[in-house]
């Protein structure tokens, strides 16, 4: 996974109000870093089961998380990096796209320790690379920066053929804050996740953000 004008002071305000009403809103803030941090990889090669417990609106049961298998569902290799974040913003400007995807996902596990590095990854969100674009968005997420180029991008991410990462993008979009006009972006793709995803965690991920965004629509699913 990886910093205001009026609309975003009002929007965050609403967010910070909601998520204390709802328990569900507080663990989903929590689970998408917990998920990917110090273990990104941009390139993944064989996604694994992730065995994730995801809180659901009527538990206050602390989200567990697999450590183990979400390493391998990212990545065998460690992302740890000695580099500060000068160098990481200096290398998404590299002309090797690994190199820009390395950055990217380094700037995501960093998560609020990537701050000065907020204007890089909003430049990152046009790279022509998609996995640039998706670590740089779940960066500025992790940042609570809910610039709106973001929600495409994670929008997208739901197709990942990565379990884990389209579990974190699902997580990610239900934190962040949305004009009511702007709620349709989300929950066509985020339901069609819930019903039709082959992964058991993502399609609990995409209920949890469904909870936050629309909880409306979470009734109507369970009345039928």
């Amino acid at each position: 996974m990886v910093s205001v004008v009026g609309w975003r002071i009002v929007q965050l305000n609403r967010a910070d109000s909601n998520k204390s009403d709802n328990p569900a809103a507080a663990k989903l803030a929590e689970t998408p870093n917990a998920l990917v941090q110090g273990k990104a990889q941009p390139v993944v090669s064989n996604p694994v089961k992730s065995s994730t417990e995801l809180p659901s609106k009527d538990s206050n049961q602390t989200t567990k998380v697999a450590e183990s298998e979400a390493s391998g569902a990212v990545s065998e290799q460690k992302t740890e990096s000695t580099e500060g974040v000068p160098q990481l913003v200096e290398a998404l400007k590299s002309q090797e796209v690994a190199e820009r995807q390395r950055a990217a996902a380094a700037l995501h596990s960093l998560g609020a320790g990537a701050k000065e590095a907020i204007p890089a990854l909003r430049e990152a969100l046009k790279d022509r690379d998609m996995d640039v674009q998706m670590w740089a968005a779940l960066a500025l997420v992790n940042n609570q920066e809910f610039d709106k180029s973001v929600v495409p991008v994670l929008v997208r991410a739901l197709r990942n053929e990565n379990p884990v990462l389209r579990q974190v993008a699902c997580l990610s979009l239900g934190l962040i804050p949305y004009l009511e006009s702007e709620k349709e972006t989300v929950i066509p793709p985020l339901s069609e996740a819930a019903d039709k995803d082959a992964n058991d965690d993502v399609r609990k991920a995409a209920l949890s953000a469904l909870s936050i965004i629309a909880p409306e629509t979470v009734g109507k699913r369970e009345a039928k």
